[in-house]
């Protein structure tokens, strides 16, 4: 009985600890935002929640819909469940919210995000939730949900398809605006992916009419990532949206984006909030101690639970106390190799291993691609948006084994020319071509191994103009500084530095394109560092500096400041010859036109950048370079034409389309045959310009304007003399004229190849060449067109 009434006893102090930390919390919190709320009241904020948000205070309109007063607040299913999502999941989450009681502090908002709807839309072009994760479908989980006092969710896109490869919204919004009303959603969240390349400003208001269309409040959230400054026109488009990309649990990620969301904040209205906790501590069982009050603390306070069960505690080197450390946090203990944050710790990072992920999500994604019946225009803008973009996190760190970037280069130009591990098509055009920039023939295309190294080196120009930052002074503690402190020592270990030993490789060629900016000079060297030209003065004056008595000396150990003057000191270990002495005038000459004027911190000049700030883009370029080529791009490129067009017209301008004198070099047993005329060998040129069939449409054009024109030799010289070639109010449809009549004459010569039938006489065929060009002229410019010359089409 003793024992029974100590227990009591000290279940009592603990009840009343517990108490007492609760009322210590309530009063905290009521003596923090009791006054605030007073301030605000007397701002001219009224105390009513329909008037928190004063649009006279922000000077941004938000979306008229009634809604958005507040933060939104709730659940939303993608960071847990991912596409692993169905009803079942759904309605236990409601029944959570309520047993938690979370929806009594406002977490209403139940999310569905992607991989709700079936691969493809319904005969009558409607989204269809998926059969198996929802057969109930969308309209009684939104009644189960309501009947609870929550509110339903969904997801969908800006684009044709979804980011896991769903279909999108984008030009089926009053469809689906309609169908998400009948199901009683009460809020979407409007995703990115896939968008063809169009302006966010153009895809998501379509969006906001359809939702206020159909009669029924939807809170609309933009999820556009921030990368066209939503917040500068997102409020009248919108209840929320997202400034930047997502947030991780790094400093640096944390303080990246409350910079960048610190210039928003005059825009900023309901929602687009990010919140993150780090903490960091010893592996001290005291600190952990304290580390789990402070988040009993938070539980008493806010009624929200810290989820330890999902957490992991990872030893680095011996840790005697683990056992006792994972008991206080009640949390699992892990192990290297991991991954975190999707990052590969503790692996070697040479291994081809670690880039199987990036490989897979490649794979996965190309295998909904594939379901979608793309243009090679198509393929080629979800190359550059996409699949570019999956392996640039660990280009970032990692140096790139050559057999994984050519397999993943290889994984590209299959997709881009519509082959696959199944089917074999031509790859027409060499790799290397195709990743040239747009400006010498190619297509932009990035080379993995140069964009890796450009990637690398900005590490590079960080630890130079970064200083302390935490991961420069490990490094530096590690390896040593040297070069005046713009890079670390070179590392002759075998183990434990292997990262950043190939980072270092690229030091020579990345040095070579940095100057120095002069200011105090402790950190540049007189002889070695390029501060007043091009070379080195090592270089420049070789014969001075044999002769130098410091050969290392910096400029600060030269330049004497006294009174406002500044004069060199620089000392050499002999007289000079009375023939030298004109190379010792050159040189004392060069140095005063390069007196620093200001007493400030020593700086890095990159260049290869007018601003004289590094960026990844020039030096792939300089890495990349190539010899320069005179290609046609401009009346391939900037023209009106669709992508596929374009890109025909491309292929075309290299002689790569698949004629019969092209599948003869390819090794095919074949006649090199035109069935358009009937009379000559098809080759690129004779199909597309010098076949009677072609001229008498090229000859039309030429008399519809007025002008006499010579033919050229090749597509390519026929593209360069066209560009531009009228007065400028007519260029744009000029330049618009060869795409169509070559995209015309290729399709009806495979209606002719494949179908055998002669789909259009001559005649008709001039016809109906001349009907794709008013087409497409009618869609672009539509009233422009009555004053000129080529509406006698």
């Amino acid at each position: 009985m003793g024992e029974k009434k100590k227990k009591s006893s000290v279940f009592s102090v603990s009840s009343v600890a517990v108490v007492w930390l609760w009322m210590f919390s309530v009063v905290a919190i009521e003596g923090r935002v009791v006054p605030l709320l007073q301030s605000y009241e007397k701002s001219g904020f009224r105390p009513s929640l329909n008037a928190i948000y004063d649009t006279s205070k922000y000077g941004i309109l938000q979306l008229n819909n009634g809604l958005a007063q507040t933060p939104p607040m709730g659940w939303n299913s993608w960071n847990f469940f991912a596409c692993n999502i169905n009803e079942t999941v759904i309605k236990e989450t409601a029944d959570a919210l309520i047993s938690t009681g979370l929806a009594d502090l406002g977490y209403v908002y139940l999310n569905i995000d992607d991989c709700w709807s079936t691969v493809t839309r319904n005969s009558e072009g409607q989204l269809v939730p998926d059969p198996k994760t929802f057969p109930s479908g969308i309209k009684p989980l939104a009644d189960y949900v309501h009947a609870k006092g929550l509110k339903l969710g969904i997801y969908s896109d800006a684009g044709v398809s979804t980011c896991q490869v769903r279909p999108g919204s984008l030009y089926h919004e009053n469809d689906d605006a309609e169908s998400f009303a009948s199901w009683g959603v009460d809020y979407l969240k409007y995703d990115n992916c896939y968008n063809l390349g169009i302006n966010p400003k153009e895809r998501y208001p379509p969006m906001r009419n359809a939702l206020n269309g159909t009669g029924r409040t939807i809170f609309y959230s933009l999820c556009e990532w921030g990368e066209d400054n939503p917040a500068l026109w997102a409020g009248k488009v919108g209840n929320s949206w997202r400034t930047t990309d997502d947030i991780n649990d790094s400093w640096a990620s944390m303080t990246t984006i409350a910079d960048l969301n610190d210039k928003w904040a005059a825009y900023a209205g309901p929602g687009g909030w990010n919140d993150d906790t780090m903490i960091m501590c010893d592996a001290d069982p005291v600190q952990l101690m304290y580390l789990r009050l402070a988040m009993t603390c938070f539980e008493a306070s806010t009624g929200l639970r810290v989820n330890l069960g999902k957490s992991e505690i990872v030893p680095v080197g011996d840790v005697v106390n683990l056992r006792v450390l994972a008991d206080i946090l009640c949390c699992r203990i892990g192990s290297l190799p991991m991954n975190y944050l999707g990052m590969p710790l503790g692996s070697t990072f040479k291994s081809t291993l670690i880039w199987n992920p990036i490989i897979e999500k490649m794979e996965h994604w190309l295998a909904g691609w594939k379901r979608l019946y793309l243009s090679t225009g198509g393929r080629l803008t979800l190359i550059k948006s996409t699949l570019s973009s999956l392996p640039t996190f660990y280009l970032s760190l990692f140096t790139i084994p050559c057999s994984i970037a050519k397999r993943i280069e290889q994984i590209q130009r299959k997709f881009l020319w519509g082959g696959s591990d199944d089917t074999f098509k031509h790859c027409l055009v060499k790799w290397d071509t195709v990743c040239s920039p747009v400006s010498q023939g190619g297509l932009g295309v990035r080379k993995l191994v140069p964009f890796n190294r450009a990637l690398l080196d900005k590490w590079l120009w960080r630890f130079g103009v970064e200083d302390n930052r935490l991961w420069k002074r490990v490094l530096v503690e590690r390896h040593g500084a040297g070069c005046g402190d713009w890079s670390t020592g070179w590392t002759r270990d075998s183990h434990g530095c292997g990262l950043w030993k190939g980072i270092m490789l690229g030091w020579n060629a990345f040095s070579a394109h940095v100057k120095y900016k002069v200011g105090r000079g402790n950190r540049v060297r007189l002889w070695h560092d390029r501060w007043c030209g091009d070379v080195p003065l090592k270089d420049s004056f070789s014969d001075l500096y044999a002769c130098a008595s410091n050969k290392a000396a910096t400029i600060s150990e030269v330049l004497v400041r006294e009174n406002g003057r500044v004069d060199w000191q620089v000392t050499f270990m002999r007289n000079f010859n009375d023939w030298e002495l004109d190379n010792v005038a050159s040189f004392l000459g060069l140095l005063q036109t390069h007196c620093p004027s200001r007493v400030v911190d020593d700086g890095l000049w990159w260049s290869l950048k007018n601003s004289g700030i590094f960026d990844v883009r020039s030096w792939y370029s300089s890495l990349r370079e190539s010899p320069p080529s005179i290609f046609p791009w401009k009346c391939i490129w900037r023209t009106k034409a669709p992508r596929r067009a374009c890109f025909f017209v491309w292929t075309a301008a290299w002689q790569k389309i698949l004629t019969c004198e092209n599948l003869r070099k390819r090794g095919y047993s074949i006649t090199s045959w035109c069935c358009m005329c009937c009379c000559n060998g098809e080759t690129v040129e004779h199909l597309l310009l010098h076949c009677h069939v072609a001229g008498a449409l090229w000859n039309w054009i030429f008399k519809a304007f007025g002008i006499f024109w010579v033919m050229s030799g090749t597509v390519a010289e026929l593209l360069h003399s066209w560009w531009n070639g009228l007065c400028r109010h007519s260029s744009d449809i000029w330049n618009l004229i060869p795409a169509c009549l070559m995209w015309t004459i290729w399709k009806e010569r495979n209606h002719r190849t494949f179908e055998d039938v002669l789909y259009l006489e001559i005649a008709w065929l001039l016809l109906f060449g001349i009907a794709v060009l008013r087409r497409q002229l009618l869609q672009l410019y539509g009233k422009h067109l009555g004053s000129n010359p080529v509406l006698v089409l």
